[in-house]
């Protein structure tokens, strides 16, 4: 089974976009359906609805991803012409349309009247948070779906019905993924010192193991794909790796599946009861905006000080004038004599000087 998405829009780069297909890539996963690949079209209909015809020819599963409301009229004709197809209006769809713009205290707009039009023998998805309902309909036992743009309205669609229908249609394979987040080692030093686990020849029946790595501002992530129809040894497979993989890179290893770096800071100083100071100087009070980013900060964090210049050292922190005139502003040395300072100066347990 071959899954695909087209985004329509002019964002190819947008957050927006990006964070759209990771989230449904890794969503549809847990219902045994893979994207083998994602494309986005800001051209107009004609462009558009070849787009959609390459895909509905060799895939088994579209879901197509409105861009701006200015393009559904555009989505509209595409669809028409492509897969010859004619959009009625729905009383349902209408429904949504009207309830969304009434919260607001609006009427609905003319330009929004397109979204309550649907194919001929396709059904609304309720959209709860959003004015354009989902669609989803059948084509030569291939299923279209299209979605709003907004992550929050995909979301809610989903859990509402979508993801169970899809799951019983095709979740008959497994899918399970695992990222792993590393800090101080590069993607290539990464790729280098886990490459027993990649070379690696796992047995995995009916299955599939992939593997990739992605640069991160901290390090580096180590992304375990497993795919297969026996779910008992893809996840003992899967901790095995993830405990092969923790055992190779070392305490470098801070967390998996999204969890912060700052957040797994304060996991260890919460559970230990430490408190911790800061005092930065070149990053200008970026470590202590990463560290108060995490719920509960307050906790454990006693203070950040930024001390860019050298007179700041000395007279803020009680630096020894010798030490930089030594050594440098941009030393091991001050560094460290920084991080005594600032522990002296607020009691805390612990402290980091950058």
């Amino acid at each position: 089974m071959r899954a695909e998405i087209i985004f329509s829009g002019n964002e190819l780069l947008s957050r927006k976009t990006a964070a759209s297909f990771e989230y449904l890539a890794d969503y549809l996963a847990l219902a045994g359906i893979s994207l083998s690949r994602a494309t986005l079209s800001s051209g107009d209909a004609s462009e558009f609805g070849a787009v959609i015809k390459a895909v509905f020819d060799r895939s088994d599963l579209i879901l197509i991803i409105r861009g701006s409301f200015e393009r559904d009229y555009l989505i509209r004709e595409a669809i028409e012409e492509s897969l010859q197809l004619k959009f009625h209006f729905s009383r349902k769809a209408m429904e949504n349309v009207a309830r969304y713009f009434a919260l607001q205290g609006k009427e609905v707009p003319v330009a929004s009247e397109v979204q309550a039009e649907i194919p001929e023998g396709a059904q609304v998805l309720e959209n709860r948070r959003g004015s354009a309902p989902g669609i989803i309909f059948e084509k030569q036992n291939k299923l279209l779906i299209v979605l709003p743009a907004g992550l929050n309205e995909i979301e809610d669609i989903l859990k509402a019905g979508l993801y169970q229908e899809l799951k019983t249609r095709y979740g008959s394979r497994i899918i399970k993924k695992c990222r792993l987040h590393f800090f101080g080692i590069s993607e290539h030093e990464g790729a280098e010192i886990l490459k027993e686990i990649i070379q690696k020849e796992n047995q995995l029946d009916e299955g599939i193991i992939e593997f990739n790595l992605e640069g991160t501002p901290e390090g580096f992530d180590f992304i375990i794909i497993l795919k297969g129809r026996n779910e008992i040894l893809i996840d003992k497979l899967l901790q095995k790796m993830k405990n092969e993989a923790q055992t190779l890179v070392g305490d470098r290893m801070f967390g998996e599946d999204g969890l912060a770096l700052e957040r797994t800071l304060g996991r260890l100083l919460g559970a230990t009861r430490l408190t911790l100071s800061v005092a930065e100087s070149c990053t200008g009070g970026l470590l202590s905006s990463r560290i108060t980013d995490a719920p509960g900060s307050s906790l454990y964090f006693k203070q950040g000080a930024v001390v860019y210049s050298s007179r700041a050292k000395i007279d803020y922190l009680g630096l020894n004038p010798e030490t930089i005139k030594t050594h440098g502003a941009v030393s091991e040395e001050t560094a460290s004599e920084m991080a005594r300072k600032i522990k002296e100066k607020t009691g805390s347990d612990c402290a980091l000087a950058v």
